[in-house]
C-alpha cells in the first residue's frame, strides 16, 4: 500500500472559503529559522486528513501531506485535496510517497540475515532490550539515506508505542473552576481573575503578529482553546475540591483494547518493509496524482536481494578443513553483521569480488531449510500489489 503521500500545490492555487476561514484561526508558525515553509496547519480537526504547508521559501507554492492514507481509498484522497484547494487535484506533483507491504510471522532480525539492498552503502540496525538470556532484540533496518531509503521494522512494536501514548494520561483543565474561552478574540476572554494570565496573552498576541505573504491569512495568534493546557491561561477558582486551585486535573482517556484498535494481538509477529522516495526520486510511474491510481504496477522493491536455497549441511571431511574452516568463519560473520554490511565487508577487503566469493562459499552461505522458507522478494512484491490495488479501488 501506499502509506504516505505529499504533494506540490501551485502558488495560484486558493483555499476553499471554509478551509480558509479555519486557516485564519489555526495556523501556526514554525519554529526555527530553517523551517522551508511560511505556515502550516493541521486539517485533521476541521475534518480533513490532511495538513496544509503554506508559502515554501525557495519554491513558489504550498504543500498538502495526507495523512492516515493506510486507511484511504483513492477517491477519498482526491476527495480531500478538492475540499482543501480550488485545483485539480489529478495534476498535482507527488513530492514524496512511501510504499509499504506488512510481512506476518517473520521478525526482523530474520530480514537482518538475509535481506540486503543494490547501491546502499548506508545501512544501520536499532535494538531495542528483551529479557532472552540478556540479548538485543533488533527492531529497525534502515538501508540508505534520506530521500531514497528502505525501512524494516517492526510494526507491532510502533503499534504498542502508539498505544501507550495514547493511553498516557494528560493534565486537561479543570471544569469547575475554567469556563471554555472560545479564541474569538482576547477582549471576550476573562482574565480579571490573574494578572499573569493577561501578560501572557499580550506576550503571545506579539508573538504571534505574521508580515509579508502571510498576512494574506489575517493570522494573529492561534484560539487559545487549542493551544496546550500548560500553556493557556489558567482561570482559577480558591477552594476548589477537584483540582485543589491548581486549574488542572489528570485525566486518563478511554480506549479500546489493543486488538479491537489495530487488528492485531501484541504478541503477534507483523513487520512492515517501507520504501520512502522523495523529491527527485519519485519515480516517473507515480511523479502526478493521477499516476498515482495505477501504483500497483510499480515495484518499489526491486533492489532487494534475498537468498532462496536451502543449506544442506556441510561435512568437513568434504570439502577440506581449510575450505571448511572458512565458510564457516564467513557464515558466522554475516550472521553477526547482517547480510547488508557483510557484503560491503567482502567487497572492502577483496577489491570489490565479493559476488565471486559468496558464489565459491555458496554452500556455507545459503541460509537454512528453516530460514528459506520464509519470504521472497516475489513474495514482498505481491503483497504489496495486492494491498495497493485494494487500496486505489476503494
Amino acid at each position: 500500500m501506499i502509506d504516505k503521500l505529499d504533494l506540490q500545490v501551485p502558488e495560484s492555487a486558493f483555499l476553499r472559503p471554509k478551509v480558509l476561514e479555519f486557516v485564519r484561526e489555526e495556523t501556526r508558525q514554525p519554529s526555527g529559522s530553517r523551517e522551508l515553509y511560511a505556515a502550516q496547519v493541521d486539517l485533521r480537526p476541521f475534518g480533513l486528513s490532511c495538513m496544509v504547508h503554506l508559502y515554501n521559501r525557495f519554491v513558489r507554492g504550498h504543500k498538502v501531506e495526507l495523512i492516515e492514507i493506510g486507511k484511504m481509498g483513492y477517491q477519498e484522497m482526491t476527495g480531500t485535496l478538492e475540499q482543501v484547494f480550488d485545483t485539480d487535484p489529478l495534476k498535482l506533483r507527488v513530492l514524496r510517497a512511501d510504499g509499504c507491504a506488512d510481512i506476518p510471522q517473520v521478525p526482523v532480525y530474520w530480514f537482518h540475515h538475509n535481506l540486503s539492498v543494490k547501491g546502499k552503502r548506508f545501512s544501520s540496525a536499532l535494538a531495542v532490550d528483551y529479557t532472552v538470556m540478556g540479548k538485543r532484540g533488533i527492531e529497525t533496518i534502515y538501508f540508505g539515506k534520506r530521500p531514497n531509503c528502505l525501512r524494516v521494522y517492526n510494526k507491532i512494536a510502533k503499534w504498542q508505542d502508539d498505544y501507550a501514548r495514547l493511553a498516557r494520561r494528560k493534565r486537561v483543565p479543570c471544569p469547575d473552576c475554567e469556563p471554555k474561552l472560545d479564541g474569538a478574540t482576547l477582549e471576550a476572554a476573562d482574565f480579571s481573575s490573574t494578572g499573569a494570565a493577561a501578560e501572557w496573552a499580550r506576550r503571545h498576541c506579539e508573538r504571534k503578529r505574521v508580515h509579508g505573504d502571510q498576512a494574506a491569512l489575517g493570522v494573529l495568534y492561534a484560539p487559545l482553546d487549542s493551544r496546550r493546557a500548560s500553556q493557556r491561561p489558567r482561570i482559577q477558582r480558591e477552594g476548589c475540591s477537584t483540582c485543589g486551585g491548581t486549574g488542572l486535573v489528570w485525566k486518563t482517556p478511554e480506549l479500546p483494547n489493543f486488538r479491537e484498535l489495530f487488528g492485531y494481538e501484541r504478541t503477534d509477529t507483523l513487520t512492515r518493509i517501507e520504501r520512502q522516495m522523495n523529491g527527485d526520486r519519485v519515480p516517473r510511474e507515480i511523479a502526478t496524482m493521477r499516476l498515482v491510481r495505477d501504483a500497483a504496477e510499480y515495484d518499489p522493491f526491486s533492489d532487494l536481494r534475498i537468498p532462496g536455497k536451502c543449506w544442506i549441511p556441510v561435512r568437513p571431511e568434504d570439502v577440506g578443513p581449510v575450505e571448511y574452516a572458512a565458510g564457516m568463519m564467513l557464515r558466522q560473520q554475516r550472521e553477526e553483521m547482517g547480510a547488508q554490511k557483510f557484503n560491503q565487508y567482502l567487497n572492502r577487503c577483496s577489491r570489490n569480488n565479493a559476488a565471486r566469493i559468496i558464489a565459491k562459499y555458496e554452500k556455507f552461505l545459503s541460509p537454512s531449510g528453516e530460514e528459506a522458507a520464509r519470504i521472497t522478494r516475489e513474495e514482498i512484491v505481491e503483497r504489496y500489489r495486492d494491498s495497493t490495488a485494494k487500496q486505489m479501488i476503494a
